[in-house]
């Protein structure tokens, strides 16, 4: 009993363990990629008093977020073509992206 036990805690502990490197890896290929241009991305902002979209983005886009509640975003228009928007967070508004 002792040994099935043992071998099943070997084979579980495996599968979790394969299962953390693929994560890691598409933790660490995702960001390099997305800063590369190479994915598309919806991004939407959303005013709580409103009750609705305001803003929406899609497109090969780059964001960043800074402490002043600043949404820094590009996104590539064309071969050599970029657009950059600057939206500012209040308390009532919010974004999201997929």
């Amino acid at each position: 009993m002792k040994f099935i036990l043992f071998t099943l805690s070997i084979i579980f502990s495996g599968v979790f363990i394969g299962c953390s490197f693929d994560t890691g890896t598409s933790n660490t290929n995702l960001p390099s990629t997305i800063d590369g241009f190479q994915i598309d991305r919806k991004i939407t902002f959303y005013s709580n008093t409103l009750d609705k979209n305001i803003f929406s983005i899609e497109g090969k886009c780059m964001l960043s977020a800074t402490k002043d509640k600043m949404v820094n975003i590009l996104c590539k228009t064309g071969e050599n073509e970029y657009k950059k928007y600057n939206v500012k967070i209040s308390k009532n508004m919010t974004y999201f992206y997929e």
